[in-house]
């Protein structure tokens, strides 16, 4: 009987071990590679410089920071919504994310 109950629990804590590794696993799985790169700001200034490379887009040195600064707002909430359980719409970065909001009505 009590190699049984200790056959039973070691099963039992494997199985908690499992579940515990699937749902950190799911939840990381969830987390973008673009969240990864706006931890950094360096390695964020290289996706925006590599953005601007691919746009086509050159500002002066003041305006260029307010452009990043409006990047990484957008990379941001890009970041968040595709890491929303249940979202099936898949997020990415566009000529819009440099682009103000008096910009984008006019």
């Amino acid at each position: 009987k009590q190699w049984y109950q200790r056959r039973v629990r070691g099963t039992a804590d494997k199985m908690k071990i499992l579940l515990i590794i699937a749902l950190v696993g799911g939840t990381l799985a969830k987390d973008s590679p673009l969240k990864a790169i706006l931890k950094s700001p360096t390695e964020t200034l290289k996706l925006f410089n590599s953005f601007k490379g691919e746009q086509h887009l050159t500002f002066l040195a003041a305006e260029d920071r307010m452009r990043f600064r409006l990047f990484w707002k957008n990379a941001e909430f890009v970041a968040d919504e595709n890491s929303v359980d249940g979202e099936t719409a898949e997020f990415a970065l566009s000529f819009f994310s440099t682009v103000t909001e008096s910009e984008k009505q006019s």
